[in-house]
C-alpha cells in the first residue's frame, strides 16, 4: 500500500482494515506520530517512514514480529524505543538523518540485521553491543561526532562496507584487523593520525578510502594487503610511501594525484 507524498497528517481510519499488509509506504508526508492502527498489522514486512515529522517510534513497534526492513530516515526523532532489539527479523533499519544521541543497547540484539545506516545524527559513540550483529554487512555512521569505536567492531565478521565519513575519528582499534570479510573502509574527513599495523590481515580489503585526515605514514603491514585496488590517501600530510605498498596496488590517489604502476607492479617515480 503505497500512500507516500500525500500530505498526510495522520492516516485514515481505513488502514487497519489491511490486517494481510506486507509493505507500507508512508514516506514523505507530515506525520508526527505512528498510530496502532499501523503497528496492529503483524503481516508488515517492509514500513516505509522515511521524511515525516517522527520524534519517536511507539514501544509496541516491537510487536510487529514480521518486519524486515524499517526506513525512518528523514525524521526528527530523538531517541528509539528501548526494546527496538526485539524484531528479531529486522535485516534493513534506515536511521539516517534524524536527532539521534544515543542508541540502545538492545540494537545488538537485531541478529538478521543486514545492513544499518545511522547518518546524520548526533551520535558520539556506537554501543559495544553492535558487536552482536553477526549478520551485519554494511554499516554506516557518517556525519556523526564519533571520536572512537568499540573494540567489538572487530566481532563482525559478515561486515562487508563500513562508512565513517565526516566524523572525529582519531584512531581505529587494533581490533578492527579482525574484519575477515570486509571489502570497503570509507573513513573521509576525520582526525586518523595513523593506520593499525596490524591492517595487512585483512585479505579481504578491496578499497581503503582514507582522505583528508591526519595521517602521516602508511604501516609496512599494507603490503599484506594482496586484494586492495584502490586507496586513496588524498590531502593527508604522507611524506613517504612504504617499499612494501609496491606489492599490491595497482592505482594510487595521493594528493589529489594518481600514480599507477604497470602490471608488473614496479613503483614509478
Amino acid at each position: 500500500l503505497d500512500l507516500s507524498v500525500n500530505n498526510l497528517k495522520e492516516l485514515p481510519t481505513q488502514t487497519i482494515l489491511f490486517k494481510e499488509l506486507r509493505k507500507l509506504d508512508l514516506s514523505y508526508n507530515e506525520l508526527r506520530a505512528l498510530p496502532n492502527s499501523v503497528v496492529d498489522i503483524e503481516s508488515l514486512t517492509e514500513l516505509n517512514l522515511e521524511g515525516n515529522q517522527l520524534i519517536s517510534l511507539p514501544k509496541n513497534i516491537t510487536s510487529l514480529k514480521s518486519l524486515v526492513s524499517l526506513f525512518v530516515a528523514k525524521n526528527k526523532l530523538k531517541f528509539l524505543p528501548q526494546d527496538i532489539g526485539k524484531i528479531k527479523s529486522l535485516e534493513i533499519l534506515s536511521l539516517e538523518d534524524n536527532n539521534l544521541k544515543t542508541l540502545p543497547k538492545s540494537i545488538g540484539n537485531l541478529k538478521s540485521l543486514r545492513e544499518l545506516d545511522v547518518s546524520k545524527n548526533n551520535l558520539h559513540q556506537l554501543p559495544s553491543s553492535i558487536g552482536n550483529l553477526s549478520s551485519l554487512i554494511k554499516l554506516k555512521f557518517n556525519d556523526n561526532k564519533i571520536e572512537f569505536l568499540p573494540d567489538s567492531i572487530g566481532s563482525l565478521h559478515s561486515l562487508q562496507d563500513l562508512y565513517g565519513i565526516n566524523n572525529s575519528l582519531v584512531k581505529f582499534p587494533d581490533t578492527i584487523c579482525n574484519l575477515k570479510s570486509i571489502e570497503m573502509i570509507y573513513v573521509d574527513q576525520n582526525r586518523l593520525t595513523e593506520l593499525p599495523e596490524c591492517i595487512g590481515r585483512l585479505k579481504t580489503l578491496d578499497r581503503l578510502i582514507v582522505p583528508r585526515n591526519n595521517i602521516t605514514h602508511l604501516p609496512q603491514s599494507i603490503g599484506g594487503l594482496r586484494n586492495l585496488s584502490f586507496l586513496n590517501i588524498y590531502k593527508n600530510p604522507i611524506k613517504s610511501l612504504p617499499e612494501s605498498i609496491k606489492i599490491v596496488l595497482r592505482g594510487l590517489r595521493i594528493r589529489g594525484c594518481y600514480f599507477y604502476w604497470p602490471q608488473e607492479k614496479s613503483l614509478i617515480d
